[in-house]
């Protein structure tokens, strides 16, 4: 496959370093613009060069004898729309095209390559960064893009800001077809064409052209870059060149992959033994010698699966509402030994006289690994939703809302304890807030909008504000465990009051066919890292790594790698008495570091 590279112009803005050179010459750490480029090509067996050149094409014809040139003779009176096909005759087979004055790296390139589509263009979603530096290249002139189901649905210059996927960083394939399309769409232009009303064609961009084959119906697919993309326009992008362009060598960059991208975790419990179940329902001391030794075993476990992130099970707690026991009095615990069911009920005003339940789990589990430590607890919410009775709570609390008040500073305050113990991350639990993406659920409510927006304020409060330890939001529409979930549907209408909540990280459900489609993920703001519920925990079918990189593949469409966090869809033990096998569990998440390794060596090889 040919290499188009489009280099006529001169690059005024680059003042004196293009006067007696061409812009893609310009040194990025004593290396050409354009020996960068080649290099990503080279690396993926691109060697096959057509250079369109204009401004000074002689010296390009002198140093690159290999290359096959087409000369734009009006480089001075057109623009990239009309230089690109200064080169129609080497499109038929289909072609890679490149702006000259990119800095990109081979992954972006096979990753375009790897694309079955007529045609796919190259997208920076990290590109706000970029542009947080750019006084003399506003935004106002980024060549934004839209996305919808991994198909592109505009780019523009107009598009705003916030409403933009990326930016379309210079770099495109088409297919033998693609390439036919784009030469008959071309040709086929009324004469005096002005696309988007006012532009005429020989002052368009790549840009307006692309636009207006999504206009006409022409699909265009799209692949990512997140960041490792810089555009030298401008000398302020020539000095943010010179000290940010990096191409780390495979031995540093494997190294910075497997501490920082797609770490492999737990959401938290692990399903529980018998004789598990026997020690927490029998009130014996949580930090028992029996407990130690069993939770000893978990955490080997999940170190021989090969996790990133672990946890205790879970195992020290009845189960992930009534811990709230551990640290408060007013709690009372029910248990059924005919169905073998456990619950909670709040009977009296509560009294935080038992701090610290939750760190002494962590200085327990600090003991026994040197992985990153995740800690859970209920969201006040959600507690309010499964302690709170009309008929035996309402003499301590009126209403549930009060009790949801006292909840809050002491959750709060539990989090403060898990940061000075040394946890990483405190994931607050609250399936009750995901339940709003239901319709029918959502009419027990009168208001249900003021009650999402009630629920979220609550998870807010304990949370915000809080720096030092990770946070987390967990979110699925109950865990049933072999009978399934409660709540069906995507999380759009909840997106906008998750946005309002002030965590470092969205634990979300993707596995199972109620979860809605991954374009939601588009919607969330980059401030969120997404733990990606990417492995069904409810079933016995254990996911093999293929199908867990497909899913993670999906979600890719709209987030970087570096955002995205792999885990189950929930904990395997979502009740103490859940029928799990533990081995069934290990396979799971054995299964889930495999494919976090692949994701690795896959998008940074």
């Amino acid at each position: 496959m040919k290499t188009i590279i489009i280099g006529a112009g001169r690059g005024q803005r680059l003042e004196h370093l293009t006067s007696l050179e061409p812009k893609t010459y310009t040194k990025i750490q004593d290396k050409r613009i354009l020996d960068w480029i080649l290099e990503a090509l080279t690396k993926n067996s691109l060697t096959d060069i057509v250079f369109i050149g204009g401004y000074l094409i002689e010296i390009l014809q002198k140093d690159y004898p290999q290359f096959i040139f087409r000369h734009n003779t009006n480089w001075q009176n057109n623009n990239v729309l009309q230089s690109i096909f200064y080169a129609a005759d080497c499109f038929d087979k289909g072609f890679i095209c490149s702006y000259s004055d990119i800095l990109y790296n081979s992954v972006v390139v096979k990753k375009l390559l790897a694309s079955t589509a007529d045609i796919t263009i190259a997208i920076d979603t990290e590109w706000r960064a970029r542009y947080s530096h750019r006084q003399l290249h506003s935004s106002a002139d980024a060549e934004k893009v839209t996305v919808s189901d991994n198909i592109v649905t505009c780019i523009s210059r107009v598009i705003p800001d916030a409403a933009a996927f990326g930016e379309f960083i210079g770099l495109a394939k088409f297919s033998a077809a693609g390439a036919k399309l784009f030469k008959e769409y071309f040709y086929s232009l009324p004469k005096n064409f002005l696309f988007e009303k006012t532009i005429p064609v020989n002052q368009a961009y790549l840009i307006h052209f692309l636009n207006y084959l999504i206009q006409q119906g022409v699909k265009i697919a799209f692949v990512t870059t997140h960041g490792e993309y810089i555009e030298v326009d401008t000398l302020e992008d020539y000095a943010y060149a010179q000290k940010n362009w990096r191409q780390p060598t495979p031995a540093s960059l494997n190294k910075q992959v497997n501490q920082n991208l797609f770490p492999a975790g737990v959401v938290g419990s692990l399903p529980r033994p018998q004789f598990i179940q026997d020690i927490v329902l029998s009130d014996e001391d949580p930090f028992s010698p029996t407990l130690n030794t069993a939770i000893a075993y978990a955490v080997a476990l999940q170190e021989k699966a090969g996790l990133d992130i672990v946890s205790d099970g879970e195992w020290r707690r009845k189960s992930y509402v009534g811990v709230i026991a551990n640290v408060v009095s007013g709690i009372k615990h029910y248990f059924n030994a005919k169905d073998g069911r456990s619950w909670h009920r709040v009977e009296e005003k509560i009294i935080y006289n038992k701090p610290g339940f939750f760190a002494r789990e962590v200085e327990s589990l600090r003991k026994l690994t040197d992985k990153k430590i995740k800690v859970c607890l209920p969201s006040p919410y959600l507690l309010g939703q499964r302690l709170w009775d009309e008929a035996t709570s309402k003499k301590a609390y009126p209403t549930r809302e009060d009790f949801v008040t006292d909840l809050i500073p002491i959750l709060r305050q539990e989090i403060f304890l898990l940061k000075a113990a040394g946890a990483d991350i405190v994931q607050i639990d609250d399936p009750h807030i995901c339940l709003f993406v239901d319709k029918e659920l959502r009419k027990q409510f009168v208001d249900p909008e003021k009650e999402l927006a009630y629920a979220c304020s609550a998870v807010n409060q304990v949370v915000q504000g809080i720096k030092g330890i990770e946070t987390a939001l967990h979110l699925c529409r109950r865990n049933k465990g072999r009978q399934g979930w409660i709540g069906a549907g995507g999380y759009e209408p909840i997106i906008p009051y998750l946005k309002t909540i002030d965590v470092n990280q969205l634990v979300l459900e993707y596995s199972i066919p109620v979860a809605g489609d991954f374009s939601a993920l588009q919607e969330l703001p980059e401030k969120f890292k997404i733990g990606l519920g990417c492995v069904e925990c409810r079933f016995e079918h254990v996911d093999t790594p293929e199908e867990i990189v497909g899913r993670v593949e999906k979600a890719l469409r709209y987030v970087s790698p570096d955002r995205i966090v792999l885990n189950p869809d929930c904990g395997f033990a979502p009740g103490s008495q859940a029928e799990v096998p533990l081995d069934e569990a290990y396979l799971k998440l054995k299964n889930e570091a495999t494919a976090a390794n692949i994701l690795r060596k896959k998008y940074h090889k």
